[in-house]
């Protein structure tokens, strides 16, 4: 099972088990029934907005993996400002220089070899 779809089933489940909850308290306090299910609203947006936090490194590595898989050394990313993910970019723009780097060498003491 994917990571994505497990923090979907775990986010899910989590918040039927709230509104589960919440209808509980329905018919013996109504304003607690309200206060919850605005609780379990604002509990949704946070989980999407962490979701979409937690989604776009993943996205990155997969197009990093593609990008090497085709060989291609020049691909790089952009810093996006959020610290984890910016770590992550370093990381791999740092490794695509020492590719590329490595590559170059390579290219070139293969070409000095046949001549």
């Amino acid at each position: 099972m994917k990571l994505k779809t497990k923090y979907i089933l775990f986010i899910v489940v989590l918040h039927l088990v709230f509104l589960g909850l919440s209808y509980l308290i329905l018919e013996k306090n109504k304003i607690f029934f309200i206060i919850s299910e605005v609780l379990v609203i604002v509990s949704v947006v946070i989980s999407i907005g962490l979701y979409k936090q937690l989604v776009e490194p993943l996205n990155y590595l997969r197009e990093g993996i593609s990008a090497i898989n085709d060989r291609d050394f020049n691909v790089k990313f952009l810093p996006t400002g959020k610290k984890e993910t910016d770590e992550l970019i370093d990381v791999y723009n740092q490794m695509m220089d020492a590719l590329r780097e490595e590559r170059t060498k390579q290219e070139a003491q293969h070409f000095f070899w046949k001549n």
